[in-house]
């Protein structure tokens, strides 16, 4: 099942992180999601650098591709740039341990 960006809050957090890092809880149809990375602006372009996301409701894979794009259009939408890229914390356990995921580059859909 595919979310709409009405199905998706996106709250900034005042604790767990000082500048330049800031928190986010992210409430979907699945659950709540936490997200945390050091953010950078630039122009129309949004940079979340050492991003970490984390869930104790919304069980692994349960997210799936598409919404994880529709995250990223939610973000995007909610704070008027046209471009998300993801760079990666370091994995301390599942997937590759030791390892920085590959860097993830979300565009703005254009309403048509």
């Amino acid at each position: 099942m595919s979310w709409r960006g009405s199905d998706i809050t996106i709250v900034v957090e005042d604790y767990g992180t000082d500048d330049p890092a800031v928190t986010v809880t992210i409430k979907t149809p699945a659950g709540v999601v936490l997200a945390m990375a050091e953010v950078n602006r630039t122009g129309r372009t949004l940079e979340l650098d050492g991003f970490h996301m984390h869930s104790e409701t919304v069980g692994p894979n349960t997210l799936g591709v598409g919404n994880v794009g529709r995250l990223a259009q939610a973000v995007m939408e909610t704070i008027d740039v046209d471009e998300i890229v993801i760079r990666g914390a370091i994995r301390t356990t599942g997937a590759n341990p030791g390892r920085r995921p590959r860097e993830r580059r979300y565009k703005r859909a254009r309403e048509s």
